[in-house]
């Protein structure tokens, strides 16, 4: 498993800056129970991530992470890696929400005033809730979702140093792939020589596997490899994400198999001219929902804006399986008023779905600047790898 390089003083002061913001959100107290946020606080990194987890906080009080029995083995490995040294634990025959619950109980006091929980997440579900509040009876329960991920969404020098390197490791998987493709390897074939590529690089636990929708049927947005070789004229997307201690960054990138480029390759052309004037134009200060227009525009000139389907472009840090994405942090989106600070991140995705050519799309990971962006992986976005 990936040792954290994060510097404890680093997570001191996550963990610092956590803890003001929950009380002048006015919470005496939190539980923080997604892993992504766990991880982010505390540096500790489970391999059973999908068991819950919750650490609680309580002011004036050192925070206490909850986690499955069998994870405690992973307790001393942290110790001198994190700030967080109390760690309790739940047995398989007890339900984790009740203990959960009943920590922070005897952590806070069944006085406590409000209570803020990391709600709209799959591990604070309606149930979960209502087992907590089984144990602890606080007059008011909030959303802490806010607080959080507000401080998630500017990156750190050290996070965006994550995330180059987690680009270096992508951009190997991205030849190996072209090798495999060039050499007239099935998708199937491809994926696996990214696969075995970024490993080799020293990937961490992939958020996401590698993929490469071949053809016109890659219109059909989010498709994986099923044994198909591609032939002459088909677009090959190579898919992938590049992951560096959980820290993501992925790359989207069409190209044209063969010679017989035809219309494909006007469209390839047109999404590179439209993601060259994106780039250019996002900065700190620019409205998410003036972004995504900005690119509607773009389209719209080209008569291609019927085939753009998704927003331009989400966050991107942290990620677990099943997904790269921190779609739940930040998004350049319609109707979104949120404005592009520096040292957000993002993954720029002006992609198309065009039924008689297939998914076509030149991403680019970047962080935003007070002057621009900057990318996070050395591999522009004209570059020909096939």
């Amino acid at each position: 498993m990936y040792e954290a390089i994060t510097r404890v003083s680093e997570l001191t002061e996550r963990c610092d800056r956590f803890q003001e913001r929950m009380l002048q959100a006015g919470f005496e107290a939190a539980i923080i129970s997604s892993p992504l946020s766990v991880h982010y606080l505390t540096g500790v990194d489970l391999g059973g991530f999908l068991s819950p987890q919750a650490l609680i906080f309580a002011a004036d009080k050192d925070p206490v992470l909850i986690v499955r029995d069998i994870e405690m083995t992973w307790q001393d490995h942290w110790a001198e890696r994190s700030w967080c040294k109390t760690w309790a634990s739940y047995k398989d025959d007890q339900d984790a929400h009740v203990v959960i619950g009943e920590a922070a109980s005897q952590l806070v006091g069944r006085g406590v005033k409000r209570l803020g929980l990391e709600l709209n997440r799959p591990t604070m579900s309606y149930d979960a809730v209502q087992k907590l509040l089984s144990t602890i009876d606080p007059g008011a329960i909030g959303s802490i979702t806010e607080t959080i991920e507000g401080m998630r969404r500017i990156k750190s020098a050290t996070e965006i140093g994550f995330m180059r390197e987690a680009g270096k490791i992508a951009v190997a998987g991205v030849y190996a792939q072209a090798d495999a493709v060039r050499g007239g390897a099935t998708d199937t074939q491809s994926v696996s020589a990214a696969f075995g590529a970024m490993l080799e690089a020293g990937a961490s636990l992939l958020a996401d596997p590698p993929s490469l929708p071949v053809g016109p049927g890659s219109a059909r947005a989010h498709s994986h490899w099923d044994g198909k070789k591609p032939v002459d004229g088909d677009v090959v997307t190579f898919f992938m994400s590049g992951s560096y201690g959980r820290y993501q960054c992925p790359v989207e990138r069409t190209f044209v198999y063969g010679k017989n480029h035809g219309r494909a390759q006007s469209v390839i052309d047109s999404v590179v001219e439209v993601q060259t004037e994106i780039l250019d134009f996002l900065k700190a200060g620019v409205v998410s929902s003036e972004a995504d227009q900005f690119a509607k525009k773009l389209y719209e000139a080209r008569g291609l804006e019927q085939y753009r389907a998704c927003r331009l472009g989400y966050s991107i840090g942290i990620a677990y399986p099943p997904g790269w994405w921190e779609n739940e942090i930040a998004q350049i989106r319609p109707g979104s008023d949120m404005v592009l600070e520096p040292g957000m991140a993002f993954h720029i995705v002006p992609c198309l779905c065009v039924p008689d050519v297939g998914f076509v799309n030149r991403s680019m990971a970047v962080v935003i600047t007070e002057n621009g962006c900057e990318p996070l992986i050395d591999l522009p976005i004209d570059k020909q790898v096939l």
